[in-house]
């Protein structure tokens, strides 16, 4: 760094790479959820959850990993959902939900088959 010692850069160094270790994963998860509303949502989900979150008024969530089979959802992921009159219900179990604590809007990923029955 121009008049600055090589401790100096390295603290300049860290401070960047701190900043960026926090927004990069909010973005990566908002920016997930954003596009699996924008692709796999009804006009309805999409007209109320994406002018908002490309606003960046609304936050996305992302759940895929979970114990037994990490993010490989080719591996048989154990989470099912069921229906029960207006509401979901969710069996299973994840971890990493990245923006859980404050997304406006999580996606989860499950086992699509336990749907289809």
């Amino acid at each position: 760094m121009r008049g600055g010692s090589n401790l100096l850069a390295c603290y300049v160094a860290m401070e960047i790479a701190r900043s960026i270790a926090h927004a990069q994963p909010s973005s990566a998860f908002t920016a997930a959820c954003h596009g699996f509303n924008l692709f796999c949502g009804s006009e309805e989900q999409k007209q109320k959850w994406l002018p908002p979150m490309a606003r960046m008024e609304k936050i996305g969530s992302f759940g895929l990993t979970e114990p037994l089979v990490g993010s490989g959802a080719s591996g048989g992921l154990g989470t099912t959902a069921r229906r029960e009159g207006d509401t979901w219900i969710l069996n299973g179990q994840k971890k990493w939900i990245g923006n859980s604590t404050w997304g406006d809007l999580t996606i989860i990923w499950l086992e699509i088959w336990e749907m289809a029955r």
